[in-house]
């Protein structure tokens, strides 16, 4: 910071004003710091002009440093601070009557309230002498603020316009109001305009920020037309210790001139420098040192502070951009993202709409949930289809409630329900906020955009895969890193990036994104948290669970590789397109391909998953994607079967089942068709640490198992399951550990902490344990949960218990058995106290006769539950 003081050939007439402006101040953190080193920075420089040590000491104090603080205490500590410094070149220092410039504000709140950013008309007069006549402190800080410098230097305080008073908010907007929205800012146009002479320096430390967002464009246009950047070491994160560290800091030294000066700027932001140990050796490392032309920066939009930016990167710049070849713009803001937005596996399916065209089909439909664009986890191409919204008769609740939060728009809603008109038109979005790279994915007919979740819409439908395949291309990353290097990638941002369509490559560039987008979508329907989810992908024909998976771990490699082959080429083509290649390379790391490869232990549980979905109806092996999930749920017995006058069974939609004595049959549009697995036939699935119930999750599995890989691999694929979930005991005892302790867990994770599937339980000692599916809840279901499971539970209870009496009372059991027996009892006895407990809520339930809506979603209808549920932890 203090390099610039070694410009000034007359040391005696040099100055250095340290301002600090904060509320609440750490007297620790005042200007004495900065003036302690300064001193040392300006002995040098007088010894260097012939003076003597002391007599630069005292030369110093009287010419040369100023300060000023918000806080007194700081500037006590300041004064004793500089002499201490100045008495290790003077000995005798504190005799000579010296006083050092160091002020705080005294009793005057006008300075208290406003600091250094404080407008002084007129300064107090000093008298002939040129001493300050009898002044109070808070006057002679004045008048230091009305003078100008040939330095001025500050830590500024980094306090956003949110957390200003209400007086210095009022000032700041009265007499800053071009660069009002940071103190620090404000604090920067004080110290360059005020108190700065004619080819001054002034020298700060502060976040990065003002160097490259929009926000603090008045800034950078405040530099570019009254002074030249000198010098810039741009931190990175992790300098200082706490909050602070996490914030990108850089210093820079600006000089109040219009000369065109070559900066020279050390970049150590690379997450290679992250720690403080390791910026300062690389700062001495020439390949972190540019030189730039400040009057280059105004090539790129924004006017970025992009030091590092090579001529040629620079001159991609003048071509045309994203906005010449579409329409980006944000979306929807709900109002009440609670109120109106679910996960798509939360509602009927029978409510949902699909691929919808337009605004007349959405009406005529009368469906009430939309598919709904809102971000989520980096991924390129295709996929995180998770959110519906609630657009029921052209959004008339959602347009109602923004009427009464802010009546004053009348019927002009487009301010928080944006870009209505591009609405179910096959676009272009990505995760408006990240902490990782940038990566778009396209999307078909039917979806409405979040504000999150930008839209952009090519005017030519054939750009829409090039410009895509641009977006996600290394040159657009590196674009984004310059223009807004934030979390924050909004669509104005995404609109400034250059973009060439270039007729040599347009044909291949869309092929392969068309490629990409039909490997990721594949991947993205293999799992199902997917709408168009079809059938588990380790279900497919084979006799072996092994066998199925090695045949998957295959397809996703072989998908994996084609799609890292894919943005390479990709890569390959626009660093061509844009001349290049000495500042990129087209490789791809592992780690950014956002397809999944296969893992053995998730796509395990996935497969557990699917058939519990399976044991519930809402999947079936003989019939791809979504059987139910949600709609009428009929099941009859063959001799009960209701038909009408055309033969056809009474059911208003959804699934209806036929329950015969050996088969099951699901009515599909107008004909039955025969199921090789039954679904449930009550909803109710108990999860038992033992063979209590005939329906038993675990004996449950089995049989799917078992009618899906055949019988004469059964034991095989049973072993092969239990190893891959791990734990002890035979390949039974470790499945049925896995349903008592660990599926619910895997399933809240992989629905959001929106379970479909609920989990009925009494508590830790294992009491009592069902899951039902949601979309199949019926009033009467706790009444039948109750009679015809927890009441049968406490029957084997005791029945068990008794047995358990009877032997120990027998006199031919011995001492090793006896104690078994004592274990057994005891956790009988716990689980049935536990259980007795739990009795009691579910009676207390079951007696009110609860209803759901599946649009209130889970989180409404599981907290009516609560107390007999398991935590969505």
């Amino acid at each position: 910071l203090f390099q610039a003081f070694f410009d000034i050939s007359a040391p005696e007439k040099a100055f250095s004003v340290c301002i600090k402006i904060s509320r609440n101040i750490d007297p620790c953190m005042g200007s004495g710091h900065i003036l302690v080193y300064a001193f040392d920075v300006l002995v040098q420089i007088y010894k260097r002009a012939g003076f003597s040590e002391r007599d630069a000491a005292r030369s110093i104090l009287e010419n040369n440093l100023y300060g000023l603080d918000i806080d007194d205490r700081a500037a006590q500590l300041a004064y004793f601070s500089v002499m201490m410094k100045a008495r290790e070149y003077d000995r005798r220092i504190l005799t000579r009557g010296i006083q050092p410039q160091i002020y705080g504000p005294g009793n005057d709140p006008e300075i208290q309230e406003y600091g250094s950013v404080l407008q002084v008309e007129k300064a107090p007069e000093a008298d002939k002498d040129g001493q300050l006549s009898l002044m109070e402190e808070s006057d002679a800080y004045k008048r230091m603020l009305a003078q100008k410098y040939d330095v001025v230097v500050t830590n500024p305080p980094y306090l956003g316009s949110a957390r200003y008073s209400p007086a210095l908010d009022t000032y700041v907007k009265k007499y800053y109001s071009d660069v009002k929205s940071d103190l620090s800012m404000v604090m920067f146009k004080k110290a360059l305009t005020k108190l700065c002479k004619p080819n001054g320096f002034t020298a700060f430390i502060t976040t990065s920020s003002w160097m490259f967002l929009s926000s603090f464009e008045n800034v950078r246009m405040l530099i570019d037309k009254s002074a030249a950047i000198v010098n810039l070491v741009d931190y990175g994160t992790e300098l200082f210790d706490g909050k602070v560290g996490h914030n990108p800091i850089v210093s820079w030294v600006t000089r109040n001139t219009l000369m065109d000066y070559t900066m020279t700027a050390i970049r150590l932001v690379d997450y290679c420098y992250a720690r403080r140990d390791e910026k300062e050796p690389e700062f001495f490392n020439a390949r972190n040192r540019y030189t730039a032309k400040q009057s280059d920066f105004s090539k790129i939009p924004g006017s970025p502070v992009a030091y590092w930016v090579s001529e040629r990167l620079n001159n991609t710049f003048t071509q045309t951009a994203v906005k010449d070849f579409g329409f980006a713009g944000i979306g929807m803001r709900t109002g009440d993202n609670n109120r109106f937005l679910r996960l798509w596996f939360e509602v009927s399916i029978n409510r949902m709409l699909i691929g919808c065209k337009s605004k007349e089909e959405q009406i005529s439909s009368k469906a009430k949930w939309i598919p709904y664009n809102k971000g989520g986890d980096f991924r390129r191409w295709y996929g995180n289809n998770e959110y519906v919204v609630n657009w029921e008769n052209d959004g008339f609740a959602i347009k109602e409630n923004t009427r009464k939060i802010y009546p004053y728009l009348g019927d002009n809603l487009g301010w928080k329900i944006s870009n209505e008109s591009f609405y179910y038109k096959p676009g272009i979005t990505w995760s408006g906020v990240t902490s990782g790279k940038f990566g778009c994915r396209c999307y078909d007919n039917g979806f409405i955009f979040d504000s999150g979740a930008n839209g952009l819409f090519t005017f030519n439908p054939e750009d829409r895969y090039y410009v895509a395949g641009a977006l996600n291309s290394k040159f657009s990353q590196i674009v984004l890193d310059i223009i807004n290097p934030t979390i924050n990638t909004g669509s104005g941002t995404v609109g400034k990036i250059p973009i060439i369509i270039s007729d040599v490559y347009k044909q291949i560039v869309t092929q392969i994104v068309s490629q990409s987008v039909a490997l990721s979508r594949a991947d993205w329907d293999s799992f199902e948290t997917s709408w168009d989810f079809q059938r588990h992908p380790l279900v497919r024909g084979l006799s072996t669970v092994q066998e199925s998976f090695d045949d998957w771990a295959a397809e996703c490699e072989e998908r994996f590789k084609q799609l890292k082959a894919n943005e390479e080429e990709l890569n390959r083509i626009f660093i061509d397109i844009y001349g290049l290649q000495d500042e990129l390379t087209p490789e791809v790391e592992d780690r950014d391909v956002t397809v999944r490869r296969a893992d053995l232990g998730r796509d395990i549980r996935s497969l557990i998953s699917y058939a519990v979905g399976c044991m519930f109806g809402r999947y079936s092996l003989d019939k791809p994607g979504l059987i139910y999930a949600g709609g009428n749920w009929s099941q009859v017995y063959r001799k009960d079967r209701l038909i009408n006058e055309n033969g056809h069974p009474i059911t208003l939609g959804g699934m209806a089942i036929e329950v015969g004595d050996e088969y099951t049959y699901i009515w599909d549009s107008d004909h039955w068709f025969e199921v090789s697995f039954s679904p449930d036939k009550d909803n109710i699935i108990p999860i038992c640490d033992d063979d209590y119930f005939n329906d038993d999750i675990t004996g449950r599995f089995i049989k799917w198992v078992e009618v899906v890989f055949g019988k004469e691999t059964l034991e095989e694929n049973l072993k092969f399951i239990a190893d891959a979930l791990g734990g002890k005991g035979t390949p039974r005892e470790v499945i049925r550990s896995y349903f008592l302790n660990d599926f619910y867990t895997d399933h809240l994770k992989t629905y959001q902490k929106r379970p479909i599937y609920w989990l009925f339980d009494s508590g830790k000692k294992n009491g009592f344990k069902a899951i039902i599916y949601m979309h199949r809840y019926q009033s009467d279901l706790l009444a039948r949960l109750r009679t015809d499971y927890v009441h049968e539970q406490q029957e084997r209870y005791r029945t068990q218990l008794k047995h358990i009496g009877d032997a120990t009372d027998s006199a031919s059991v011995s001492a090793s058995e006896r104690l078994k027996l004592a274990r057994r009892q005891q956790k009988l006895q716990e689980q049935a106290l536990e259980l007795q407990k739990y009795e009691e809520k579910i009676h207390h339930l079951a007696d009110q006769n609860i209803k759901i809506d599946l649009d209130d979603g889970v989180v409404h209808n599981y907290e009516l539950f609560a107390d007999v549920l398991a935590k969505r932890k």
